[in-house]
């Protein structure tokens, strides 16, 4: 949808300059989920792009980045699946642990390991 409108600017010392002011109304398309068949508006998308150019090699290389994302740890999958923030999926407590300064990584506390090796981990309690 296209709105127009004329309008007037006026500048200093009294110049005017004749304008339109044009407003779109757009709809955004879904991302698509990576890892996952791409819905229809990705799947028409590749088609299309597969028709053209050198051989499909665009649409090869996008359908593979959507449907087989190798390379990507399932966390970072899960970040862009939600469409997070790098700050955002910190704040989830779902990121993996940051490293320290030095590069080396934080050390767990030891009460929350299990004999076999697993971790077990309790939430933090508010303060009342």
């Amino acid at each position: 949808d296209i709105d127009t409108k004329p309008m007037l600017v006026e500048l200093e010392k009294g110049v005017q300059i004749p304008g339109t002011e044009i407003t779109f109304d757009l709809k955004t398309i879904e991302e698509p989920e990576f890892g996952a068949a791409p819905n229809v508006f990705w799947a028409d998308l590749i088609t299309a792009l597969g028709t053209e150019g050198e051989d499909g090699v665009l649409a090869d290389l996008i359908g593979t980045l959507i449907t087989d994302p190798s390379g990507l740890a399932p966390e970072v999958l899960l970040q862009l699946n939600y469409g997070l923030t790098d700050a955002a999926y910190v704040a989830t407590g779902l990121a993996p642990v940051a490293p320290l300064v030095d590069g080396s990584a934080p050390l767990l506390d030891p009460e929350g390991l299990t004999l076999d090796g697993t971790i077990e981990l309790t939430p933090p309690v508010q303060p009342i």
